[in-house]
């Protein structure tokens, strides 16, 4: 798994090809993180198989007014 978390265009926690085992729908991969009343925050995934065939692409933008977001 690949991911990049910005708060308001800074990146707060990224990590790369990092492996998760045991994912489930019991166990599902969760992401929280504290938000600021006023600020903007991204979550762009991507997820991979051991072969590098892509499994999942998603990108969330929540702002103050409108939360957007695209998978493939």
């Amino acid at each position: 798994m690949t991911y990049e978390f910005k708060e308001d265009r800074n990146s707060l926690e990224s990590a790369n090809k990092k492996f998760y085992g045991n994912v489930s729908v019991e166990n599902p991969i969760v992401f929280e993180y504290p938000r600021k009343k006023d600020s903007t925050y991204e979550l762009e995934v991507k997820i991979e198989d051991k072969s590098g065939i892509n499994l999942h692409k998603s990108k969330i933008k929540i702002s103050p007014a409108a939360i957007e977001s695209e998978a493939n």
